[in-house]
């Protein structure tokens, strides 16, 4: 059995290098990683357009990928 993919958001400010030490640290886990560029800087928009833009890209991509949920098994300890 395949496990579904982890899924790493990163809101176009730098979340890539984050992306190496958990592939290192679970090396058998398939890795997703969604880099919001067209958004981008959502710091100077209002919270509430923030959390339009980052609920519409994860509710994407889970419909997409259908990533993992929740905690990582005891595998990544």
């Amino acid at each position: 059995m395949v496990s579904k993919p982890l899924l790493f958001y990163d809101s176009g400010a730098g979340g890539l290098p984050y992306l190496a030490p958990a592939r290192a640290r679970l090396p058998s886990e398939h890795a997703i990683y969604l880099a919001d560029r067209e958004n981008f800087p959502l710091g100077e928009k209002p919270a509430e357009a923030v959390r339009r833009v980052v609920l519409e890209s994860i509710t994407c991509a889970v419909e997409r990928f259908d990533p993992r949920m929740g905690q990582l098994e005891e595998a990544s300890r």
